[in-house]
């Protein structure tokens, strides 16, 4: 199985790669969802292909971490040798790993900008093993277990700063320095895999070698002038510009004609009207940057190279498509840009929409890792809960955001209190005047959530809390006094708030595990606090093993939470709620903090 992430129309998605048996040609299938992630994934209906019009091939992974294995073949560490890169003549014996960031990664066909601070990069092709689960420690025999599958890598090196610097990081670690693709492979296999390179960039080099000579030659040949060869440059540029926009524009007309047909039976069997149809002046517009788009005679001045030097007019012919190049070129770096303006967005509105999408995503963790939780990981979980929470409100301050209560999850709540407390008086489990005296506890608490905003309720608010902290200290010192213990209705009613508690915390946990109409935020601050009651009530202090335990399972927690957190990134980035420069930000905020817990652990 191949997996492929490209855009279309700046839109990134996931596909499958699949032959059609019938032209032997490859093709995208695209995918609905998010194909690395636990949710399944299914096709769309929608096959695109490779060359298909606003199609790009995109790196097939995000990947939050690139480790690469520096042990090479014994030829290129001889040559890195020869030609001064390397005071090491022969292969290492043992592995030497360095790290590409994630913001190095680009797709298969995405330039690579050398630094200015450069003047020697090299290119590297290597076989990537792209991992599909969280690995740790991981037996040699059970590597290939985690392996999700291969694609290929540019290993892009600035030569002249990997002597420089120890680790790498400039030479090996700079933006677009990391080119993938142009999908992942999982079924390869990869002890009889060959990699190829190919420089696309070769037509320039050529451009470079033969124009000079080409020039040379034909502007210092008395037959011909000057003015003469440049008005040919010229006239034959415009010819080939006029033809191609011509051309252009009538395959745009046909197929906007086809799709608005197509639109028009599809919503008259909907009773909708349909979409409009694209005006003549948009398809010009569109023709015409299609038409500047990029250089043109590549190929022609690949066939005249081919031609033999014994033919008289070669080096003119030669001059010709040269200058054919170079003019278009010109046309497609300056005028392009002003036929597509960048369309200006609302700063304001995209960061409102990104700090929305990272609250999201947040959530979205919270909810991934309470459904995951078990009874050995609960408390665990909560702590890295705890952190996330911190994170939400921490995001809300800075952005001015006010956080409401929920008040219809807490009136539930104490719904589901004092159905259990009923339960339990019906059934004699409880005593019955501290259950009573629960309920009417229940039932002022219920009054004081649906009056908050009163001012009657705010007094009686006030009046509660001094109580319950008298109350408290009253029970403490009680506590500390030799012989002293609390009333049978006190530790009744004690017994009961436990049970009561609990009961809505395994509520609480089913809430977050299913879909509920709170969000992840709200149940899980609702969820810490009944918690937090509970150890109080409980008044039973850990173990120094069992926070140690904790701790080290707190540790994997946050780690899973991590990998959520990026995948999620990944998938809003993708469906365009999270622009590109927010999804770069908290990816490196990610992996800052990957790196961090690594570190600590």
């Amino acid at each position: 199985m191949r997996i492929a992430r490209f855009s279309l129309n700046d839109k990134p998605r996931y596909a499958f790669v699949q032959q059609d048996p019938a032209d032997g040609k490859d093709y995208l299938i695209e995918l609905d969802g998010y194909p690395f992630g636990a949710a399944p994934v299914k096709p769309t209906g929608e096959r695109y292909a490779l060359d298909a019009d606003g199609l790009r091939l995109l790196a097939p992974v995000i990947p939050s971490k690139v480790y690469g294995l520096a042990k090479n073949y014994e030829a290129h560490a001889q040559f890195m040798h020869e030609s001064g890169h390397s005071e090491i003549a022969h292969a290492p014996e043992d592995m030497v790993i360095f790290s590409k960031p994630s913001t190095s990664v680009i797709g298969p066909d995405d330039p690579i900008v050398i630094p200015s601070y450069s003047n020697d990069m090299n290119f590297e092709p290597e076989v990537a093993v792209i991992m599909g689960r969280i690995a740790k420690n991981v037996p040699v025999e059970k590597a290939m277990d985690y392996v999700l599958g291969f694609t290929c890598v540019n290993d892009v090196t600035l030569r002249d700063l990997q002597g420089l610097d120890p680790m790498w990081t400039r030479a090996k670690g700079f933006d677009t320095s990391c080119p993938i693709g142009p999908w992942i492979q999982t079924e390869l296999d990869w002890k009889d895999a060959k990699i190829s390179f190919t420089l696309n960039g070769i037509v320039f080099v050529l451009l470079g070698t033969q124009l000079p000579r080409a020039m040379q030659t034909t502007w210092s040949n008395v037959a011909i002038s000057n003015w003469t060869l440049l008005m040919y440059v010229l006239t034959i540029s415009l010819i080939l510009i006029a033809v191609r926009f011509v051309w252009v524009l009538l395959m745009e007309r046909v197929h906007h004609r086809h799709v608005a047909k197509r639109n028009e039976k599809a919503a008259k069997e909907k009773n909708i009207a349909p979409e409009p149809r694209k005006s003549l002046a948009h398809d010009v517009h569109s023709a015409a940057i299609m038409t500047l788009g990029g250089p043109k005679g590549t190929v022609t001045l690949a066939v005249i190279l081919t031609l033999p030097q014994a033919i008289a007019q070669r080096q003119l012919i030669l001059f010709l498509a040269c200058g054919v190049i170079v003019v278009t070129l010109l046309l497609a770096t300056f005028v392009v840009p002003i036929l597509a303006p960048q369309k200006k967005r609302d700063n304001t509105e995209q960061l409102e929409r990104d700090v929305q999408a990272n609250l999201d995503i947040l959530r979205v963790v919270i909810e991934e890792l309470s459904a995951c939780q078990t009874p050995e990981t609960r408390a665990a979980t909560q702590i890295v809960v705890r952190q996330y929470n911190d994170r939400i409100k921490k995001i809300k301050e800075l952005n001015g955001i006010e956080d409401e209560p929920n008040m219809k999850l807490r009136l539930r709540t104490l719904a589901w209190e004092r159905e259990f407390a009923r339960n339990l008086i019906d059934t004699d489990e409880v005593d019955r005047f501290a259950g009573y005296q629960y309920l009417m506890r229940l039932a002022r608490m219920e009054e004081l959530i649906m009056h908050q905003h009163s001012v009657r309720a705010n007094l009686r608010q006030h009046f509660i809390r001094w109580r319950t902290f008298g109350r408290r200290s009253l029970q403490e010192i009680v506590h500390k006094v030799p012989g002293a213990e609390l009333s049978e209705t006190t530790q009744a009613t004690r017994a009961l708030q436990i049970k009561c508690y609990e009961h809505v915390v395994d509520k609480l946990h089913e809430e977050l595990a299913g879909n509920s109409p709170a969000n992840a935020e709200d149940i899980s601050k609702l969820l810490i606090e009944y918690q937090r009651l509970l150890r109080t009530l409980r008044a039973a202090a850990p173990s120094i093993t069992t926070f140690t335990t904790t701790q080290d399972k707190s540790a994997d927690v946050e780690r899973l939470g991590l990998e959520i957190e990026l995948e999620q990134i990944q998938t809003r980035y993708d469906d365009g709620e999270l622009s590109r420069v927010a999804a770069k930000r908290l990816r490196e905020n990610v992996n800052l903090m990957q790196m961090d817990l690594e570190d600590n652990v």
